[in-house]
């Protein structure tokens, strides 16, 4: 064992606190300091030449020459763990205390766990912002703690936002339902498709089931593409248009259809392909609607276009939907006695009730004074007419007030006149009334000479002129064309007019002059309706290419040898006057028909402006 007195002495008081029972020595500050690969140094209070070498761990005492006749045992430190705080001296040991807040010492295992722990280079005021955040699992972007809660910080701004315009979608949602908020079903319907209390998903396949048994109940049905009439007159109603894609109905009763439906019959659907009129034989069933019959369709019963009009879906207070029927609804026999069963009524006992078996409610009884109170609603001054046994009423008074307003407009003077007022000229006296005026008119009546001869022969009344100088004969010869050519004769309807300018050789249509043209004179019509309005035709002519009077058709057959043009069908306006088999397509042109060709020598002219494309 050491000799601890001479150690004691060795230390030279720096340490004093020496435990002789414990074989112990106690040392403040201790160092150990490696002199080698296994060498350390201890040194505290001991004088600079006193050195502790420890290879391999071992320290060896008998250097120290404090006792030369002494051998001190040898001092092992730990090889297995060089850091730990006892030095194992010959079995004894020396300790060394724990550094402490005001005393330095040696570490403990746990402080130097907490040491290691912490970041290099923290201090002990760091902020958030210097605390660094590992967002690998977060989602966050931020790197450090005061990133990370200013972050958070904005996306709860913008989930307070988001859910305030969630909130508030939801009341609209709401809102859109047209229930209650928390509604768990539609609640009541008034129809009987939808049954009450449904979800949305009930009341979906409620429209489903019904959607399905009509399309079924239709399904037999074939349906046409709508047409733009009816053609009610086939034989005198020519087409009214001829576009592409254009239909029509021919009624079955209309008689034969006119020629220029390309060989149509009766009954059938036609369409214009582009260059004729294809017809449509139609078979039992067959549906189509017309664009000019806005509540109802038409069905072809197997001999007839039969108008099917439209009638309500649902049925009123009382009344039940059968298919297309409207029927009382089914009630067992009542206090009255009245049955209704599939739509039929029975009465029954019904002798012994009365009127005042019933209730006024609403609907009251008649009685005069009623009758004499009642406002005059729906009254029509408007219609005029005899009062007749079977008018209402109101209908009574409404023709009568009407009578008598146009009697106070026949009059003449304001409604509530005594009088007839003033008149210009000297016959009748002013502010008379009917009688003094007739009275007047009378005595001037009989006053007049009679024996003068007022008759007069044909030949007089044809050798009368008119304004322009001609004859009335001339006039009543053109007016009787006028009618022969709309009766559909034989005779033209022609006059004699003058070019403004050389028309051109051949067939032309014609136009009045217009603008800086001379007035009343003829000059060539144009289809061309872009800038001009040229298409506006008056006759067509059989031009000899010069200024001289041309003789012009206006309606009626027309003498027109090798006109080329395609017989039995209509013929239209093209560029300067020249007639055409093809209708214009071309946009900003004029569609103008004029006519029908007859034949190889004769045109039937009937001028119709039919649109601008």
């Amino acid at each position: 064992m050491a000799d601890i007195s001479r150690l004691s002495r060795l230390l030279n008081g720096v340490q004093r606190q020496v435990d002789i029972s414990a074989n112990t020595l106690v040392v403040d500050n201790l160092k150990v300091k490696l002199g080698g690969a296994n060498s350390f140094t201890f040194s505290g209070t001991l004088t600079s030449d006193r050195t502790i070498s420890m290879p391999d761990a071992n320290v060896d005492l008998a250097d120290i020459a404090l006792n030369t006749a002494a051998r001190h045992a040898a001092v092992t430190l730990n090889t297995d763990d060089p850091t730990q705080q006892t030095l194992n001296l010959s079995g004894q040991e020396i300790q060394v205390n724990l550094a402490t807040a005001s005393t330095d010492g040696a570490m403990s295992a746990e402080d130097k766990s907490k040491l290691d722990g912490i970041e290099a280079g923290a201090t002990a005021d760091q902020i958030a912002s210097e605390v660094p955040y590992t967002n690998t699992t977060s989602g966050l972007t931020a790197s450090n703690v005061q990133a990370a809660i200013d972050e958070v910080e904005g996306r709860l701004d913008t989930a307070e936002s988001d859910i305030t315009a969630v909130e508030a979608d939801v009341a609209d949602l709401v809102t859109l339902s047209g229930l209650a908020a928390n509604s768990t079903s539609l609640g009541i319907f008034s129809g009987s498709t939808i049954p009450d209390n449904q979800t949305i998903k009930q009341a979906i396949q409620a429209l489903e089931t019904a959607h399905e048994a009509n399309a079924d109940l239709l399904a037999g049905w074939e349906w046409q593409n709508s047409s733009l009439d009816y053609i009610t007159n086939n034989t005198l109603f020519a087409p009214p248009t001829e576009v592409s894609g254009d239909r029509y109905v021919l009624s079955a009763d209309g008689g034969t259809p006119n020629p220029a439906w390309d060989g149509a019959s009766a009954g059938d659907i036609v369409e214009f392909d582009g260059s004729v009129w294809v017809a449509t034989t139609p078979t039992v069933g067959m549906i189509i609607s017309v664009d000019d019959e806005s509540t109802s369709l038409r069905q072809w019963s197997g001999s007839a276009w039969v108008q099917k009009f439209f009638e309500s879906t649902t049925a009123s207070t009382g009344l039940t939907k059968v298919g297309f029927d409207i029927q009382l609804a089914d009630a067992a026999t009542n206090a009255s006695g009245i049955q209704v069963a599939s739509g039929a009524i029975t009465l029954e006992n019904l002798s012994a009730f009365d009127t005042g078996d019933l209730a006024e409610g609403t609907n009251l009884y008649f009685t005069e004074a009623r009758v004499l109170a009642s406002i005059l609603a729906g009254l029509d001054v408007a219609t005029n007419g005899t009062v007749a046994a079977t008018d209402s009423v109101l209908e009574a008074i409404g023709k009568l007030a009407a009578n008598q307003s146009d009697l106070v407009t026949l009059s003449g003077v304001a409604q509530g006149s005594v009088d007839l007022g003033t008149f210009t000229g000297t016959t009748i006296a002013d502010n008379s009334d009917i009688k003094s005026a007739l009275q007047a008119l009378e005595t001037a009546v009989e006053e007049i000479d009679t024996s003068a001869d007022l008759t007069h022969t044909q030949a007089d009344t044809n050798d009368w002129t008119v304004a322009d100088g001609s004859t009335v004969a001339a006039h009543l010869d053109e007016l009787a064309d006028r009618v022969t050519s709309l009766e559909g004769g034989t005779a033209a309807l022609t006059s004699d007019e003058t070019p403004n300018a050389a028309l051109g050789t051949g067939l032309r249509a014609v136009r009045w002059a217009q603008d800086a043209e001379t007035a009343g004179q003829i000059r060539n019509a144009d289809n061309d309706a872009s800038v001009t309005d040229n298409f506006y035709v008056v006759g067509v002519v059989s031009s000899d290419n010069s200024t001289n009077s041309q003789t012009m058709y206006r309606a009626g057959l027309m003498p027109a040898a090798s006109h080329g043009l395609t017989i039995g069908k209509p013929f239209y306006l093209g560029a300067a006057g020249v007639l055409t088999s093809t209708a214009p397509t071309a946009a900003d042109s004029a569609v103008v028909k004029l006519g029908i060709v007859k034949d190889a020598n004769t045109l039937d002219i009937q001028i119709q402006v039919m649109g601008v494309n």
